[in-house]
């Protein structure tokens, strides 16, 4: 992750949130468990563009859900950071299942919200009271051919983070995010995310090849 010196009017483009000061240094993303890091690339400094939905690529399709054990099943689910600093972010609701996944659309904003909400978790676990703003830029969501009652999305986004220190604020831009997911009335399945630059060709990173279950329904 790249840490920049930012100014407070470009520090609110970025996240919408007001600090006073914000301080160069380094942020220490360590690695994240179950994502793999390849080439960086920094977000950009102004508002991204809607993202790409991109049609359905139906030659990709399974006729069977991936396997998965739910006793496995495991997603960031922080307590609300303690201590002084007022702006520390706290976790978030990850959304509600869908009644069905039918419609493509209601499965494609129900897995961009679920992600949206399990990054800003893990970095409130990761980053505790010291996180105090985060946004995330999602730059395409493709669908892909799915059993029936399913939705397979692949996303491709971007997202900053400030956190705070003694002497200021520091600000870090991630390199560009590639995870997909599995969703049906039963399971969520989440691949350990791709750090790359360049979004590879077909359904990579693949869920029945490297998901991993985030949350089971009875």
């Amino acid at each position: 992750m790249n840490a920049s010196r930012l100014t407070r009017r470009r520090l609110l483009a970025a996240t919408g949130t007001a600090v006073s000061v914000v301080t160069g240094g380094c942020l220490d993303v360590g690695g994240r468990t179950g994502e793999t890091e390849s080439e960086v690339a920094t977000a950009p400094e102004t508002t991204a563009e809607p993202p790409t939905v991109s049609g359905t690529e139906r030659a990709t399709a399974r006729n069977a859900p991936p396997e998965y054990d739910c006793s496995a099943a495991s997603r960031p689910e922080p307590a609300s950071p303690t201590g002084e600093n007022a702006d520390a972010l706290r976790p978030v609701a990850y959304p509600t299942r869908p009644d069905s996944f039918t419609d493509s659309d209601r499965g494609t904003e129900y897995i961009e919200a679920y992600e949206r909400a399990y990054r800003h978790n893990e970095l409130v676990a990761d980053r505790g009271s010291s996180l105090v703003a985060h946004s995330l830029s999602l730059r395409d969501a493709r669908p892909y051919g799915a059993p029936d009652g399913a939705a397979v999305v692949r996303l491709t986004y971007t997202y900053t983070e400030v956190v705070s220190h003694s002497d200021g604020y520091v600000a870090g831009d991630s390199p560009q995010i590639i995870v997909t997911y599995y969703a049906d009335e039963s399971v969520v399945i989440r691949t350990p995310p791709l750090r790359s630059s360049d979004a590879p060709d077909g359904l990579v990173p693949d869920p029945w090849n490297s998901g991993r279950p985030v949350e089971c329904f009875e």
